[in-house]
């Protein structure tokens, strides 16, 4: 039916539908405005009406600050204790694993020991990151995992190469300033059998490089981002990262924190790409192939020159990669 402007009902319904006012004429409904879904957090639906997520599918630009739950003290608080979640249970694993290779006959320096204790760790970082999705009731998709295109398979290569470079540099800034930097327990371990470094290639790209993304920056980076900019996130992020390898380091405090110094430089690398790219899956590639690089030229340094220890070329390249990883 007509009304006295000629319009009919139904275009008049459809005209409240479009501009955002309700049936009954009373309230404004903002198809754009936040919403508190069942979580109790807020969040935003786009046009295609999926939830816009904070984080890896934001499309923040660097000095902007995302929308997250709480201050920065609370997001910095939460990364922070996500790592200690991960660290608790990543030391249960390495030792639980560790003492079942021992009862089943194996020696603690043995190589099969060595890799089943590293894997059991990065497990720990993996049931990490779980935990802290679920309790933040979150999709493993928000972290951002996709198979990399042109673009990705780009950024790994460069950031493969800046990694390397950056650290190799500030490795070589320690040597000339005289300092004396910590070594890493489980690459000097290995370089005692040449072969276990090979076979520590293939943990790092599929475990060590995955699992460490995923809860530095897939967790960590991602949460501190919410509340903070682009810059502050990637250095904060980078720092926890470097920090942790402590437990694997050995060496006076001062040793240990030059070492933690030199491998600030590579988390830096590590989380720019994943401000940029927002893809985990590339992070993890890059973060693998570095270990991996590292691992050869350890392998090849032991392999042309067994007499490394009399070696000052050998021995130095040993020393920089045990300092690397």
């Amino acid at each position: 039916m007509s009304d006295d402007h000629g319009r009919d009902d139904g275009a008049e319904s459809e005209l409240g539908e479009d501009t955002g006012w309700a049936d009954d004429g009373d309230e404004w409904n903002d198809p754009a405005s936040l919403h508190e879904d069942d979580s109790g957090r807020d969040s935003a639906d786009d046009v295609s009406g999926r939830p816009v997520e904070v984080g890896a599918d934001s499309s923040l630009a660097p000095w902007e600050t995302g929308v997250g739950e709480g201050g920065f003290l609370r997001a910095l608080g939460e990364a922070v204790g996500a790592i200690v979640l991960s660290l608790v249970v990543a030391v249960v694993l390495a030792l639980g694993t560790g003492l079942a290779m021992l009862l089943a006959g194996f020696e603690v320096t043995s190589t099969p020991t060595l890799l089943v204790s590293l894997t059991g760790t990065q497990a720990g970082f993996a049931v990490g990151v779980y935990a802290y999705l679920r309790w933040r009731n979150e999709p493993a998709s928000n972290l951002g995992i996709a198979v990399p295109d042109l673009k990705g398979l780009v950024l790994v290569v460069v950031g493969l190469l800046a990694t390397l470079a950056l650290s190799l540099t500030a490795s070589l800034a320690v040597t000339l300033l005289d300092l004396q930097p910590a070594q890493n327990a489980t690459t000097s371990q290995a370089s005692s059998d040449p072969t276990s470094l090979l076979l520590l290639i293939p943990v790092m790209l599929l475990v060590v490089g995955p699992c460490e993304e995923l809860l530095f920056r897939g967790v960590v980076q991602r949460r501190i981002r919410e509340r903070a900019s682009a810059p502050v996130a990637i250095v904060l992020g980078g720092a926890l990262f470097a920090s942790i390898h402590f437990i694997a380091l050995v060496g006076d405090l001062s040793a240990i924190a030059t070492t933690i110094g030199i491998l600030f430089f590579p988390s830096l690398v590590f989380g720019a790409i994943y401000e940029y790219g927002k893809n985990i899956v590339v992070n993890a590639l890059v973060h693998g192939l570095y270990n991996s690089v590292l691992l050869a030229l350890s392998y090849l340094a032991l392999q042309f020159a067994p007499e490394s220890a009399q070696s000052d070329g050998a021995a130095a390249i040993l020393d920089v990669v045990a300092v690397l990883l």
